[in-house]
């Protein structure tokens, strides 16, 4: 078997994550604060703070490194050796538009 010519692949949270969540996460603490004097300001701010979790929480997702001997997703090292077949998953929500569920030897 002949190895092809690249030695990694690896897939990272898109970089605008952070900031905006951030960015989110101030415009809710000035929603907050402004919501002493004018109350539907509130809902904004729980608004903000729900866009601004979401957002770290997917700003905080593992690198995924694809490499010849092993699927890597953070520290977590599969061998190909122990994936039986990839099984795609469909749901509902197409915000993650590629779900995988891998399939191994347990």
């Amino acid at each position: 078997m002949k190895a092809s010519g690249f030695a990694m692949t690896r897939d990272l949270p898109a970089r605008h994550y952070l900031p905006f969540g951030i960015a989110a996460l101030v415009l809710a603490g000035f929603s907050a604060w402004l919501g002493f004097d004018w109350q539907p300001a509130l809902i904004l701010a729980v608004l903000f703070v729900l866009s601004s979790a979401v957002l770290l929480t997917m700003a905080c997702r593992p690198a995924i490194e694809i490499h010849e001997e092993c699927l890597a997703i953070g520290r977590r090292r599969i061998l190909w050796m122990d994936i039986r077949r990839p099984d795609r998953r469909t749901s509902g929500l197409h915000i993650l538009h590629l779900q995988w569920r891998i399939t191994g030897s347990a």
